[in-house]
């Protein structure tokens, strides 16, 4: 509950009238006469108390009401944040008197202190965390370096098939393992705001069929089925990022086999034309897992898209932003549609207009 009291100025004679809630807001005796000077006096910050004088010889002046905030030292030694409104009585075009209403703000100042507070600490503490993944990234990083020259060279002496089963095994875990600490890099990168995209000419059907060997192998563990079907945009080049966009489908493909214990998985890539070099893209990916309730569908994904154009045979996407799946795909516009509840199936689609 906000403290409230209220005061009259009577401008030809200087006279001042404190209520007795005003008085008792500010520590003052019931029985003392407030005189301007006397709360001038109050405010001791030299550039604050210069400013609340020149409101009251403006408002005189002009006529125009004001509400001002500033801090005081009542007699009792209490720092004090009031938010004053001051309000003209105009008599043949000329000030009379003001009257107006004081209140007591410092609560609510020192919540708004405490809050950029904590904001500060909390963003020392992204921007540490940060650097320290990224540091961590950028060591960890070169000893699986070293781990793939090995095998790389250990691939070109004389191995046995199984030799080179097992080396291509080991490749194949070092390059993963290489994707997930790229991404914990760039994890730290979106805190910092330093996130960079690339845009080269992309064979998004390559970029797609790269990933699937290792999601059938996942599939195939747990018994259910994985369709891909890319047939749309194969022969097409995009102008994109094509490593944000394979960590995307990445992610969807990794969480819609984790949570599809039967019946099937699918990624379904279109491209369809409907205007003059106007084209939509759609990577959709659906499942037959647990869903979605309603009340965890308002926190999952979001993708910021833009236009795609035809230039010389190849599809060309202008711009897009890539927010990381692991941070519910943080956005700065569209939304990423999916529609799910938990029997049915869920469908979940990239478009790119």
């Amino acid at each position: 509950m906000l403290s409230v009291g209220t005061w009259e100025l009577n401008i030809s004679s200087g006279t001042l009238v404190w209520s007795e809630s005003l008085k008792k807001m500010l520590n003052v005796s019931g029985e003392k006469i407030v005189r301007p000077e006397y709360v001038v006096s109050l405010i001791k910050d030299e550039g604050a108390k210069q400013e609340y004088v020149e409101r009251f010889k403006r408002i005189i002046k002009t006529g125009e009401e004001f509400n001002y905030e500033f801090q005081v030292e009542t007699d009792a030694g209490e720092h004090k944040w009031l938010e004053s409104r001051a309000h003209p009585v105009m008599e043949n075009g000329r000030c009379i008197k003001i009257i107006g209403a004081t209140m007591d703000i410092t609560q609510q100042y020192l919540d708004k202190a405490d809050l950029r507070r904590k904001t500060e600490i909390a963003e020392q503490a992204l921007k540490t965390r940060s650097e320290f993944l990224a540091n961590m990234s950028h060591e960890i990083r070169t000893p699986i370096h070293g781990i793939q020259g090995m095998l790389e060279t250990l691939e070109t002496t004389s191995l046995s098939l199984t030799q080179q089963e097992y080396t291509a095994v080991a490749m194949k875990s070092a390059e993963s393992l290489l994707g997930i600490i790229n991404d914990i890099l760039d994890f730290s990168k979106i805190d910092s705001g330093n996130m960079s995209f690339e845009n080269e000419s992309t064979d998004l059907a390559c970029v797609i069929s790269e990933q699937i060997p290792m999601f059938l192998r996942l599939a195939d563990r747990k018994g259910i089925t994985l369709n891909v079907n890319t047939k749309a945009i194969e022969g097409k080049r995009f102008v994109v990022d094509g490593l944000r966009i394979g960590q995307v489908i990445i992610n969807l493909l990794n969480n819609a086999i984790k949570f599809t214990e039967t019946g099937v998985v699918k990624l379904d890539a279109r491209c369809v034309h409907y205007g003059d070099e106007q084209y939509k893209l759609k990577i959709r990916v659906s499942d037959t897992g647990i869903g979605i309730s309603e009340q965890q569908q308002s926190l999952v994904f979001s993708l910021s898209c833009r236009r795609v154009t035809i230039h010389k045979n190849a599809l060309v996407v202008l711009a897009w932003d890539w927010p990381s799946l692991n941070k519910l795909l943080i956005t700065t516009g569209e939304t990423l549609p999916f529609k799910a509840n938990l029997v049915k199936v869920v469908h979940l689609s990239l478009t790119w207009f």
